[in-house]
């Protein structure tokens, strides 16, 4: 089940960049996603991270503005589980059958089988870290995942 919607923007939410030559990211509200080009094959694309909730159209026209629409999805990479890097996995997932690769640390945290540890806002300083016991941390359940040996990604 998706997350409702959270009303949390950045002021470059929405606005698309170029991280490096080849790669390319996305301001979803308060996450980036990017999109890494094969060199080899400029219209296979890997996703790094899901973004936050809802946000899974808002990824898709921009990958058909960066790659056109024949552009072909190979994996998903989640860099960790939390709620802004996978918010949009069950819809983005019903658009493209492709794997998805997440650390085996993480793995507990996208299988159902575990949720985040509760926040410690004081941890740390700042205005994301005292909001922190307000963000989602439940565990998700995809399916999908596969352990991520090196070589499956070799080629891009």
């Amino acid at each position: 089940m998706s997350d409702p919607f959270m009303p949390l923007f950045s002021a470059r939410s929405g606005a698309g960049f170029q991280a490096a030559e080849g790669v390319h990211g996305l301001t979803v509200q308060i996450a980036n996603v990017y999109f890494i080009q094969n060199p080899a094959a400029p219209n296979e694309v890997i996703l790094v991270d899901a973004g936050m909730p809802q946000s899974a159209d808002m990824i898709t026209k921009e990958a058909k503005r960066l790659f056109g629409s024949d552009y072909q999805l190979k994996a998903i990479i989640l860099t960790h589980g939390h709620f802004d890097h996978v918010g949009a996995m069950e819809e983005l997932l019903k658009l493209w059958d492709v794997p998805v690769y997440i650390h085996e640390k993480e793995r507990p945290y996208v299988t159902g089988k575990a949720d985040y540890p509760p926040a410690k806002p004081d941890a740390k300083k700042g205005l994301v870290a005292k909001l922190s016991p307000l963000f989602p941390r439940h565990a998700i359940q995809i399916q999908m995942f596969k352990r991520c040996p090196q070589t499956d990604l070799s080629r891009f």
